[in-house]
C-alpha cells in the first residue's frame, strides 16, 4: 500500500486518481494547409502552463471512445509550405 499519494495524485475512497490533460484533435485533411487556424508553439506552451505539471497528456478521439499518447519520440519539427 502506498503511504502517501504520488505527485499529482490523490486518494478517493479506495482508488487513486490523478489529473490528466485530454486534447481532442481534429482531422483536417491530407495537408496542413487544408485546416484552419492552429496554435503556435508559444500559444501551446502558454496554455500548458495553466495545467498541473504532473498531469499525464492523452489525445482523445471519437468522443472519448479511443485514446492516444504523446511522448518526446513523437515530436518532429519540419518545414512545410503552402
Amino acid at each position: 500500500m502506498i503511504s502517501s499519494p504520488p505527485a499529482g495524485c490523490q486518494e478517493k475512497g479506495n482508488k487513486m486518481i490523478q489529473w490528466a490533460l485530454f486534447i481532442d484533435p481534429q482531422q483536417i485533411g491530407e495537408k496542413p494547409e487544408e485546416g484552419g487556424e492552429t496554435l503556435t508553439v508559444g500559444e501551446l506552451i502558454e496554455l500548458l502552463q495553466t495545467c498541473d505539471n504532473n498531469a499525464h497528456v492523452f489525445f482523445r478521439y471519437s468522443n472519448g471512445e479511443k485514446f492516444g499518447i504523446i511522448n518526446e519520440k513523437m515530436f518532429l519539427e519540419a518545414l512545410y509550405g503552402y
